[in-house]
């Protein structure tokens, strides 16, 4: 099992150059294509809770990597990718720990690489893979977040 430090939500990495690198979690996708994605709403809410007034950075001629904790049926990485196809980076990569194997056949393609450490035939939740797979509350979040800014 993979034991979870951060979720999804987390979009605090430091990677060392923040205006070179970029890390995408599944808030950062167009609001068009969100707004047509079940849960449109609720990442709206988080992204503007996560991001406030900042701007986005630009993935125009830039490896964007697309981070989630596991993949089930793929819907919001492919909401994802297709808004970052629209903004123009050299790359998109798809780093998960986990994910079917239907989503991953339906996304490989709309990658141009797709690192899963595990693609099992037994998959039937992203949670089931996890030791501990509780919620990371949008104060940790936010901390967390801010604590990256300042380095």
């Amino acid at each position: 099992m993979v034991r979870a430090l951060y979720r999804w939500r987390t979009a605090a990495a430091d990677l060392g150059h923040a205006d070179q690198c970029l890390v995408l979690d599944r808030h950062r996708a167009g609001a068009d294509i969100l707004s047509r994605h079940p849960g449109g709403r609720e990442i709206e809410r988080r992204r503007k809770l996560y991001v406030g007034d900042r701007q986005p950075v630009s993935v125009r001629g830039k490896t964007a990597i697309v981070v989630d904790d596991g993949i089930a049926t793929g819907s919001t990485i492919k909401a994802a990718v297709e808004a970052l196809r629209q903004q123009g980076p050299d790359k998109i990569i798809i780093a998960v720990p986990t994910t079917s194997t239907d989503a991953y056949a339906m996304l490989d393609p709309m990658a141009d690489e797709f690192v899963a450490l595990m693609i099992p035939e037994d998959f039937r939740a992203v949670g089931q893979w996890y030791e501990d797979f509780a919620q990371t509350s949008d104060a940790e979040v936010s901390n967390l977040l801010k604590r990256a800014r300042e380095r």
